[in-house]
């Protein structure tokens, strides 16, 4: 559908765009952790993961960019995330004693409480 709408020319930013939405998905994660330890006053493990994250993007663009260009960005965009998501989620994996597994795989009381929020929300509409 892509080429159909802006032309064959576009079509190599198709791999551009999965790349990033698998960056988005690890930047929602770590932004889901972010606020928790930022409501326990524990911003500081968002700050570690930052700082590592950023030096992280900027080895990558360096590396990678020259070499592969947009491609070579959406990687280091995608790692980026990944290492802010891992080192988020090793802090909260530490902090709360959760397996790791309830961070990243849906559970059954995921799916009830999601369910009975979406029944809240029809109710009132």
């Amino acid at each position: 559908p892509l080429h159909f709408i802006f032309g064959t020319v576009y079509l190599s930013a198709l791999n551009c765009l999965w790349i990033i939405i698998l960056g988005v998905f690890l930047v929602i994660l770590f932004h889901m952790l972010t606020r928790y330890f930022t409501s326990l006053h524990l911003q500081h493990y968002s700050i570690k993961a930052s700082l590592v994250a950023l030096v992280v993007a900027l080895v990558a663009s360096l590396c990678l960019i020259p070499d592969y260009g947009i491609v070579g960005g959406a990687v280091a965009y995608a790692c980026s995330n990944l290492i802010s998501a891992i080192i988020v989620g090793f802090y909260f994996v530490r902090h709360t004693k959760l397996p790791a597994a309830k961070l990243i795989v849906l559970q059954k009381d995921d799916l009830i409480e999601f369910r009975e929020l979406v029944l809240k929300i029809l109710k009132k509409c």
